[in-house]
């Protein structure tokens, strides 16, 4: 006779959804949180694009306003079901964007201001690039989860 529950693959199922679900969460009030604070002040963040060197300044007046909206977007879309999945892999892209651009203002040395959630300080590279590493590794984790359906598990008796 066997002691292996059948139903064990039926939990750790339920557990991985849930974990998705509440990394969906995380994700979500992220980007909805950062949008929001951007959003509040485009001209703060143009500022901060125009920092990085990179963008220029026409550009940076339309990312000014776009990004924002486009993460307040994606970090809704990432909480509803039926838009997870596409969201996930928007965020994560935006995400890879984010850790370019920072590693190469490090590595080029600029004394910027992140634009993150609106902050004032100068960037700390390695706690950016390393927060933007979780992120991706979340919006990955939800990507990958938001690809297979889950039955519930029948009824105990």
């Amino acid at each position: 006779m066997s002691d292996v529950n059948p139903m064990a693959g039926d939990r750790r199922r339920w557990v991985m959804l849930l974990a998705g679900r509440m990394a969906a969460a995380v994700l979500g009030a992220v980007f909805l949180l950062a949008g929001l604070t951007k959003a509040q002040d485009p001209a703060a963040f143009f500022r901060d694009l125009g920092g990085f060197r990179i963008f220029p300044a026409p550009a940076a007046v339309v990312l000014a306003y776009f990004v924002p909206a486009l993460e307040m977007v994606a970090g809704a879309a990432v909480l509803a079901a039926r838009w997870r999945r596409a969201a996930a892999l928007l965020l994560g892209a935006l995400l890879v964007c984010y850790l370019l651009l920072l590693a190469v203002s490090w590595a080029r040395e600029l004394d910027v201001t992140c634009g993150c959630f609106g902050g004032t300080g100068t960037a700390n590279y390695p706690l950016l690039l390393g927060q933007d590493a979780i992120l991706l590794i979340l919006a990955a984790f939800v990507f990958r989860g938001s690809a297979t359906s889950v039955q519930p598990p029948p009824p105990t008796p």
